[in-house]
């Protein structure tokens, strides 16, 4: 019962948290309303950006946005490292115990959610305001994906069917994983967790203006 208790009481804050990172980030906007919970499986190409109550829609603040990855750059990359630890420690423990075809079917899983992801690092454009809500929005989803350990075991269960044996295993690395996230979240200031998406893609905030040509003599 305690650790039930323990688990609502920490995706309240997260959630709370949330509002104190997009406050500290966005301050003079309205608050979109979040995206669907398992939106962070969708194709990020199609959010639709949520109309303010005068009918408007919410425009990011570039500049803005840009002026806090910069000035946040080095906590951000400390941030993102350290989740890619743990997620990278996480998977191989997880591999380590799962049987030949369960291990296919988790890489095929894998690539599926990568896939399904929508903005790359490497792609080029401006990006839309969908986007940047989309990428501004997703950390805090990931954040309750990392500390909820019996609904991420129940997600890969459904797909993996783990044996009885399995299950307890997969529920301990878990439980490892989300000590780890919570201390790495103590450990960095709110807004490099709530700009960890968008960090990576901080060229297309803003159109980039090519040099001028020199005019050839004559």
């Amino acid at each position: 019962m305690r650790q039930f208790f323990a688990i609502g009481v920490l995706s309240v804050l997260v959630f709370a948290g949330g509002y104190g990172m997009r406050i500290w980030v966005d301050q003079t906007k309205p608050l979109p309303p979040p995206p669907q919970v398992g939106g962070e499986f969708a194709d990020g190409t199609r959010v639709i950006l949520p109309p303010t109550p005068n009918g408007s829609w919410t425009v990011p603040n570039r500049a803005e946005l840009s002026a806090n990855i910069e000035h946040l750059r080095p906590q951000i990359d400390a941030f993102r490292k350290g989740l890619h630890d743990i997620d990278a420690e996480f998977d191989k423990g997880l591999q380590a115990l799962l049987t030949p075809p369960q291990r296919d079917f988790y890489k095929e899983r894998r690539r599926r959610m990568t896939a399904a992801q929508g903005t790359h690092p490497h792609s080029t454009g401006l990006l839309t305001d969908q986007e940047i809500v989309w990428l501004r929005d997703r950390p805090l989803f990931s954040a309750v994906d990392h500390i909820s350990v019996q609904w991420k075991l129940d997600d890969l269960d459904k797909d993996l069917k783990f044996d009885v044996a399995q299950r307890e295993q997969v529920r301990e690395l878990l439980t490892q994983r989300r000590d780890k996230f919570i201390a790495l979240v103590d450990n960095v200031q709110p807004p490099s967790l709530a700009l960890s998406s968008l960090a990576p893609v901080a060229q297309r905030l803003a159109e980039t203006k090519a040099p001028p040509v020199a005019e050839a003599k004559p």
